[in-house]
């Protein structure tokens, strides 16, 4: 199966639960305004699926048949939802008004997805997912102020979770139709060969790594726990390095002999000053040295890093041309007074000349014509010229715009062949065309 084929059934999965997940928070603003108690009822709106899968499968079916196809959808809809309230709630005058809103919503929600399924073509429909959110936000709001608990707070939860994540490629596809100049209403969009799976797998990208990180959400503080333990551990042993280079590097001396009493006080006195000098010299040397072969390490690791792993990249190499201009000298430049007018005596008699010039060309002037051309060659190509703007205007510019001659052809009259081959001679490979070249070319205008 082809990318494009198995892209096609995604976004058409894709609609199927974006359609669903519309008819959720509806289902709940109504039953918590017309006071339903019923847990299943948020359920019951998603019948109107129906209507977008009528207006796929005839989306290429003519008027008379979609018209059909759209009323019978809609009311079907209509009587499945009022049969099922009749059955399940008591009857229809139980709750009149809340019954009569829900069958009129089914039959109005099925035939706007009928009509959305046919105008987003294979893609999916940009404004209907931006109600559904501002949807799913009042649904949200009026749960969480009701403090609603149970069946109806979790479907809407996990409905809005699944909304939001699902519209990045209504949003995507829309920019798309943009970016060619495709209307909304275009049922289709030629866009230049790979940009639109490209595009498809990039945003599954980002929503595959929005439900990874959501999975393992809860192992995320354990893990940076886990470092902080470890970064924790690391500076504990150059502590115990630090302490334990002090202790060796530390000297008690040697205690006094006990001699009389005045003697032993005042050596004692004395070299216990001493001992306190040498002791902090040595501490202070050791601390030095320490400090020191800690930062000639740090530089050396840092160094080794660099050379192996950020040297190649772009943005390092930035970050330090940046880095390497803060200490350049700056400059100062003398501050001139410059005067300059806006006004000319010239530029507003120029501007006026053109001004009664565009006036006159559009007075006089008018399409150009086959035989307005002297050259063969010009012919044949405007020929091609009005074949393009044909076909780019039937469909509202959403294709021909980056067709080649080759596949234009495909578009064109049976006879058109010999035409194309007369262009491609003449706009790639500076031929010229005979002259009955030119009165082939001339037979395809009237047919535009």
């Amino acid at each position: 199966m082809k990318l494009s084929s198995i892209q096609r059934w995604l976004f058409e999965a894709i609609n199927f639960v974006l359609v669903v997940t519309f008819t959720l928070p509806l289902s709940v603003l109504l039953g918590q305004f017309f006071h339903y108690d019923a847990p299943w009822l948020i359920w019951i709106l998603c019948v109107t699926i129906l209507g977008h899968l009528a207006g796929r499968i005839t989306m290429h079916a003519d008027a008379l048949l979609a018209q059909i196809a759209c009323g019978v959808t809609s009311i079907f809809c209509g009587i499945l939802v009022g049969t099922v309230l009749h059955q399940f709630t008591g009857g229809l005058s139980a709750h009149l008004v809340g019954n009569i809103a829900f069958i009129v919503l089914a039959l109005f929600g099925s035939t706007a997805f009928f009509f959305s399924a046919r105008k987003a073509g294979y893609t999916i429909y940009a404004p209907m997912t931006t109600v559904g959110l501002i949807l799913h936000i009042l649904a949200l709001i009026v749960v969480s102020a009701l403090q609603i608990e149970g069946q109806v707070r979790t479907i809407s939860s996990v409905a809005a979770i699944a909304f939001f994540i699902l519209s990045l490629y209504a949003f995507n596809a829309s920019g798309l139709r943009k970016s060619v100049h495709a209307k909304e209403s275009a049922k289709s969009a030629h866009l230049p060969r790979g940009i639109q799976m490209s595009s498809f797998l990039l945003v599954t990208g980002f929503v595959l790594l929005t439900v990874l990180l959501s999975w393992i959400g809860p192992a995320i503080p354990v893990v940076f726990a886990a470092v902080g333990r470890a970064f924790l551990m690391v500076i504990r042993f150059f502590s115990w390095l630090i302490g334990l280079a002090d202790k060796l590097g530390s000297t008690t001396g040697v205690p006094a002999q006990e001699e009389t009493a005045e003697t032993d006080n005042g050596l004692a006195g004395l070299m216990d000053e001493g001992a306190k000098e040498h002791s902090d010299l040595i501490n202070g040397l050791v601390n030095a040295f320490s400090l020191t072969v800690v930062a000639i390490l740090a530089i050396v690791l840092l160094y080794m890093v660099y050379k192996k792993f950020l040297k190649g990249m772009k943005g390092v190499q930035e970050f330090l041309n940046r880095l390497r201009g803060l200490f350049e000298p700056e400059q100062t430049e003398d501050y001139v007074d410059e005067e300059e007018s806006l006004f000319s005596w010239k530029g507003a008699v120029e501007s006026a000349t053109e001004g009664f010039r565009g006036i006159l060309k559009r007075i006089t002037d008018r399409p150009q014509k086959f035989d307005d051309f002297k050259t063969g060659r010009l012919k044949i190509r405007f020929v091609y010229q009005q074949l393009l703007k044909q076909r780019m205007g039937a469909y509202d510019g959403a294709v021909g715009r980056y067709e080649t001659p080759n596949e234009m052809l495909k578009s064109l009259p049976a006879d058109a062949g010999e035409f194309i081959k007369s262009y491609n001679s003449v706009r790639y490979n500076d031929g010229e065309p005979s002259s009955k070249e030119v009165s082939l070319a001339k037979a395809l205008l009237p047919r535009k």
